[in-house]
């Protein structure tokens, strides 16, 4: 070592070393005066930034968030700003003639809390909520396949209809946008599931173990708390973006022409946060001027619920039998069935209103993506 040294010259290897800390000293501080002076970070830095300033200023002010289920509590930017957890948004973009506005609301979900930003900067950027998003971009129809004002709700009828999306590593299906949420339904089945009864106990009326009708105690029920809960089908940072709802399980007859869910509505599980398709969406889905009830066979034209797939239940139950509900088959057909028989659990949930837009336009191959 004192060879090397002594061959290349002490100066020359302390020369050396100071050049080379110089330099790296110089790239050091050239990129934080860049990134503090010159750096424009992008809308969607930004929103980071104003989610990561509220989180910070809620571990200082715990007493402030949302306490009951489901409240939703919204912070504005320039409170951020006062309180010093953030900069103004113009100095992020290093342009004060784009005028921005923000704010970030903050739901408890079982003590647990979502935190969504909401950035608008006038024409240059606007954060897309999915509901308006949709709203925006897509046709309000009264004629043909695709989205309609149907029950004082938005709805999507028809067979070739672009109602995919993107969610917990599955495809879903949107079967409609009510006044705050967006509910959506599974379209291929879950990943390593097998066919299931929706009821198996011992039904009284019958005298034997045909099932029970009522989806309140039903198998189907117990198995969809069970997935939602045990992070078989979402994990922890999808069920930030899924809210309750209420669960129609008023039964109904084969014959029964009601469209409205007037139905169904006459019996309600509040604050599900899971559950199955009510039979009345089912006869909306159709766009067949024919479709009346459950009963009719025109029901499945122009209807996407209606494929080659397995067999899946419908969350109603059959009022004139206490041990059938209503099944979609797989030869397309809908079928009133013993509970007891086999068929798969499409899962129906409803994402919160202010889930944002991410990118795609609802197309199979480009499904609408969230966050």
């Amino acid at each position: 070592m004192k060879e090397i040294i002594n061959k290349i010259g002490l100066k020359k290897i302390i020369t050396s070393i100071c050049i080379l800390v110089g330099i790296i000293i110089l790239f050091i501080g050239g990129a934080l005066i860049y990134n503090k002076f010159f750096y424009k970070k992008s809308y969607n830095e930004i929103e980071e930034i104003m989610t990561k300033a509220t989180q910070k200023y809620y571990e200082k002010n715990e007493k402030k968030l949302p306490k009951e289920e489901g409240q939703t509590l919204t912070i504005e930017v320039k409170e951020l700003v006062k309180k010093e957890y953030m900069k103004p948004i113009s100095e992020y973009l290093k342009d004060e003639k784009i005028k921005c506005s923000g704010s970030i609301n903050v739901t408890n979900l079982n003590k647990k809390y979502r935190y969504t930003p909401i950035l608008d900067c006038d024409k240059d950027y606007k954060t897309k909520i999915l509901t308006e998003y949709i709203k925006n971009n897509v046709e309000i129809v009264t004629d043909k396949e695709g989205l309609y004002e149907y029950n004082n709700e938005l709805v999507y009828r028809g067979e070739l209809i672009n109602n995919y999306l993107e969610f917990a590593n599955e495809i879903w299906r949107i079967i409609k946008i009510s006044e705050d949420k967006t509910y959506i339904i599974l379209n291929n089945t879950i990943k390593n599931d097998t066919i299931r009864m929706w009821d198996n106990r011992y039904n009284e009326q019958k005298k034997l173990r045909l099932g029970i009708n009522d989806y309140k105690v039903s198998r189907a029920r117990e198995y969809l708390n069970e997935i939602y809960k045990d992070n078989k089908l979402f994990s922890n940072d999808d069920k930030l973006l899924i809210t309750n709802y209420n669960v129609y399980i008023g039964k109904r007859t084969p014959t029964d022409e009601d469209k409205s869910g007037l139905t169904e509505k006459k019996v309600i599980l509040e604050n599900e946060y899971i559950g199955l398709l009510p039979a009345y969406d089912y006869i909306n889905a159709s766009v067949d001027t024919n479709c009346k009830s459950l009963s009719t066979k025109s029901c499945n034209n122009y209807n996407y619920l209606i494929g080659k797939e397995k067999s899946w239940w419908l969350g109603t139950g059959n009022s004139l039998n206490t041990d059938e509900v209503y099944k979609i088959e797989s030869g397309n057909n809908i079928t009133s069935s013993k509970a007891n028989t086999g068929a798969y659990l499409k899962p129906v949930i409803a994402l919160a209103k202010d889930t944002i837009y991410v990118e795609g336009n609802g197309t199979k191959e480009n499904p609408y993506k969230v966050k």
